[in-house]
């Protein structure tokens, strides 16, 4: 963990004496501690500044809605970890990520700000804003029963790691080596309970929407079955008046359900 602290170390020189903005990445497949790690970088920033307090998790955001009033919060040489890993499910998603945190870095450009990204893989972002902002890589390769093993790559190796990776169809972290490797334990300081309330509280939000969208879907499921029906009983002419439709529309819902 002293190897991976000293990422701060770094990053608070530049903020505070060159005017820098900061950007790393945290990238590996779920359940590897991630967010664990993210805690502790946060936690070890802020207590350079003053008390940790749990009020800071505010600055952990699960989405992007969370991020945006972030940012609109946060003061200079501020750290606020965006952790999008639940929502990039697609290459849709991914790409509304992309939009996202590329717009927000042309907003807060030149505010001395401390950016944590956290996403399973760092080549589904857009590798020209990798190039061109991100100055670190940190892949959290393993968890083991009491701790995370990571390889870290400063700018310069990941830079060399986008480029050579480009025109590969299979993604390769391994074509450079990383500037050194550390490991680190679970996170339980400070931020932790508020942490652990606020992914329940998002966790308690995505049922909801996907009960919601399953009743649409039930919804919908039974609306066909009776177009269907009423087509087979009434005719088509008739099923549009019943159900406020024209005849064309009849036609298209019961092809599209029939995968026409």
């Amino acid at each position: 963990m002293k190897a991976l602290l000293q990422i701060n170390d770094v990053a608070f020189d530049k903020l505070t004496k060159e005017n820098w903005d900061n950007l790393i990445i945290i990238d590996g497949d779920a359940g590897k501690g991630k967010s664990n790690l993210a805690l502790h970088l946060m936690h070890d920033w802020y207590a350079r500044f003053g008390k940790v307090t749990d009020e800071l998790i505010e600055f952990n955001c699960l989405d992007g809605a969370q991020f945006v009033r972030g940012l609109n919060k946060l003061k200079r040489y501020g750290m606020i970890v965006y952790d999008e890993a639940g929502e990039l499910s697609n290459l849709r998603q991914m790409n509304k990520f992309n939009y996202r945190i590329t717009l927000a870095y042309q907003i807060i450009r030149g505010r001395n700000l401390y950016t944590i990204l956290i996403l399973p893989n760092v080549f589904r972002l857009n590798p020209y804003f990798v190039l061109d902002r991100a100055r670190c890589l940190i892949h959290v390769k393993e968890r083991r029963k009491n701790h995370c093993r990571v390889s870290v790559w400063d700018k310069q190796r990941l830079k060399k790691m986008i480029s050579l990776n480009q025109s590969r169809k299979v993604k390769n972290y391994w074509v450079t080596t990383p500037l050194f490797r550390d490991y680190y334990m679970e996170y339980k300081g400070t931020l932790r309970p508020a942490y652990d309330k606020k992914k329940e509280e998002k966790l308690k939000s995505i049922t909801a929407q996907l009960e919601k969208e399953l009743v649409v879907i039930e919804k919908t499921d039974e609306m066909l079955e009776a177009l269907k029906r009423s087509k087979e009983l009434i005719g088509v002419t008739k099923t549009a008046k019943v159900f406020g439709v024209n005849k064309t529309t009849v036609y298209n819902r019961l092809k599209a359900a029939n995968g026409e």
